[in-house]
């Protein structure tokens, strides 16, 4: 799993969450799409912010889909869906959607709820 966020102490509050729950996590803030290049077919679902300051989590969505197109992704905004929605193509297309500051458990359930399906 590839968490994707510029901020720190969410990618880390995340990693810890998700390795606790027994996943794998891998964490990027800048440079997740060489990470995901790399480790593309390890990675079974990507938890991406929307909203980064360099590349922006359409671009990364949009990049993550042309390599690997059946590859899941949870968006993650503070904004709510239904205000990203008609913005945002990953916000429509996505597997799931995990609105900030999300408690812990939601961030497991979705997590789950996606794999699962």
């Amino acid at each position: 799993m590839l968490v994707v966020d510029d901020d720190v102490d969410v990618l880390e509050i995340a990693r810890e969450l998700l390795m606790r729950a027994g996943f794998h996590v891998l964490t990027a803030g800048g440079g997740a799409l060489a990470l995901f290049r790399v480790h593309a077919q390890e990675i079974d679902l990507v938890i991406l912010d929307l909203h980064m300051p360099e590349v922006d989590g359409d671009a990364t969505f949009r990049e993550i889909r042309q390599l690997r197109s059946d590859a899941r992704v949870v968006i993650v905004s503070g904004y709510p869906e239904r205000m990203t929605a008609g913005r945002f193509e990953a916000t429509r297309r996505a597997d799931g959607y995990l609105a900030k500051p999300y408690l812990p458990d939601a961030l497991i359930e979705q997590v789950r709820g996606v794999l699962a399906a």
